[in-house]
């Protein structure tokens, strides 16, 4: 028992560690005690979908959910031969949070048929997680172990049914499977501040679903970012009794003054991060990521520039999409020889899964080879993709000032290329929602709209369905709610078949729910 006891602590600490000391350290720390428990197989698996999760490398999910799958068959195989009812409900828990990672490590891949497999894991997990808490409340005593570690599998599968898309719930709510995603967001706040080793994963939900997914989807943030502001601020307050000094938590840090506009701020952290974690590749790699973003969207090329083309060389994550940004921010920065060569050497460095942005960038390369890019072509680029990655939304004011005047003055160089001008008059319009100009806004998006049809002809529909997604924002400004409706409902309908569809029907289908 006593080495069971040790066990559960080595686990605890572990994935505290992993967020303080990096995945490297956290793994070696697990594989290195002498005793194997389920609390150390399930630990591992955290650490194992981290990793995932930080760097969205297909080879490395495959590998995490190959293991993962084998936890959960050994852990199931145990629970009949369990020496106690606790210990016999914490086997049932483990299998469960096997299926909620493994549902998590299916939606990275962003696919339809991935959101429907990930729905059943989280269907199979919730039945786990439901049948021990109303166990729980048959018995007169409580059990606070087993209460704390049922609390953020619950927490998270009510959460992650409620934001899939409309299509995938479609399915679940046939089987009678929905979410209840307050219930969901209460029940992660209990676990992420018990002392169960799940407590700093809670707390990486709950900052990854106040400070990216709410104001990514726009859910819940009638008073602007200020509730998403606050509970984070609260999460990265708690996590320091945790993980005092963990680049992860920085890194959010950064995230929390990107909502309150200060890319100033959000630049200090992200690069604190960065500095602290240069020996965990795949954090240091996320802040480096952010970074250049801020650079793009402070136009400073030649340091986006940099940026990339180091990421290009150190990553072994992801290394036709750095390529790709390589190539795109070293043609605005003229260099259009390096430019072409880093271009050429993307489709070898494709891999057979792609993440859906680098299912993208294989369709712009084959169009960005036939046609080469110019500096100004090449600037509009790097800022759609800017656009498309939600930095446009919490750059500020000035920031978002300088993009549509620097747009305006360069108009005339990309007016002959209808999808250049395309994505000039997408990025302008959104700037200008962020600046309340809702006429000139919906000017811009109007021209989106007008060259739309040779967008839907060609793999870049993605544009106007972005840019009809953008005016039932300009509606809702103004305070024309059939209006906005009416484009929400077009986007849904209207354009199909585009790379990162799921993304932009997630997001319609938030503002459909923040409508009703």
């Amino acid at each position: 028992m006593a080495a069971v006891a040790e066990a559960q602590d080595v686990a605890t600490r572990s994935v505290a560690m992993m967020f303080q000391s990096g995945v490297e350290e956290a793994a070696k720390t697990l594989n290195e005690f002498p005793c194997k428990t389920a609390s150390l197989d399930c630990a591992m698996c955290f650490v194992k979908s981290v990793q995932c999760l930080l760097t969205f490398d297909f080879d490395v999910m495959d590998r995490a959910d190959a293991f993962i799958k084998d936890v959960e068959h050994r852990c199931s195989a145990s629970i009949k031969s369990a020496h106690s009812d606790e210990d016999s409900m914490m086997l049932r828990i483990i299998t469960a949070d096997c299926e909620l990672l493994r549902a998590l490590l299916a939606f990275a891949r962003q696919t339809l048929a991935n959101y429907v497999r990930g729905g059943m894991h989280l269907r199979s997990a919730s039945k786990t997680y439901t049948s021990i808490i109303t166990e729980l409340k048959k018995r007169s005593a409580s059990n606070k172990r087993v209460e704390a570690a049922c609390s953020m599998g619950f927490g998270a599968v009510n959460v992650a049914v409620s934001l899939l898309p409309e299509k995938v719930m479609g399915l679940l709510k046939l089987v009678g499977f929905r979410g209840n995603r307050r219930q969901g967001l209460e029940s992660l706040e209990v676990a992420a501040r018990s002392s169960d080793m799940r407590a700093p994963f809670s707390m990486l939900l709950l900052l990854a679903y106040n400070v990216v997914t709410r104001p990514v989807l726009g859910i819940d943030v009638s008073d602007g970012m200020n509730s998403a502001i606050q509970a984070g601020t609260g999460i990265l307050e708690l996590s320091k009794s945790v993980c005092p000094d963990a680049a992860l938590f920085t890194y959010f840090y950064g995230r929390v003054e990107f909502l309150k506009k200060d890319v100033d701020k959000a630049l200090e952290f992200f690069s604190e991060a960065a500095t602290a974690c240069s020996h965990q590749p795949e954090m240091h790699q996320l802040c480096q990521y952010e970074i250049a973003y801020i650079k793009i969207v402070s136009l400073k090329w030649s340091e986006a520039s940099d940026i990339f083309l180091s990421l290009c060389r150190s990553s072994p994550w992801s290394p036709a999409m750095y390529a790709f940004f390589s190539s795109i921010t070293l043609a605005a920065t003229g260099a259009y020889d390096e430019s072409n060569a880093k271009l050429e050497s993307v489709p070898e460095l494709m891999k057979a899964k792609s993440t859906a942005l680098e299912k993208l960038v294989r369709h712009k390369v084959s169009t960005f080879t036939a046609k080469r890019l110019t500096e100004q072509s090449a600037r509009v680029e790097l800022l759609v993709m800017a656009y498309m990655s939600n930095y446009i939304n919490w750059c500020g004011p000035e920031l978002c000032e300088d993009i549509v005047d620097y747009l305006d003055e360069h108009e005339n160089d990309i007016s002959s290329d209808v999808y250049f001008y395309s994505c000039s008059s997408l990025v302008r319009g959104a700037a200008l929602i962020q600046l309340e100009e809702a006429d000139r806004a919906e000017v811009h998006l109007r021209n989106v709209l007008t060259h739309a049809q040779t967008c839907v002809q060609t793999t870049d529909s993605h544009v106007p369905a972005h840019a009809t997604l953008l005016l039932a924002n300009v509606y809702k400004m103004r305070g024309e709610t059939d209006k906005a409706r009416n484009a929400l409902e077009k986007t849904k309908s209207l354009y199909t078949d585009y790379e990162l569809e799921s993304q932009v029907q997630t997001k319609v289908k938030a503002c459909l729910e923040a409508l009703s």
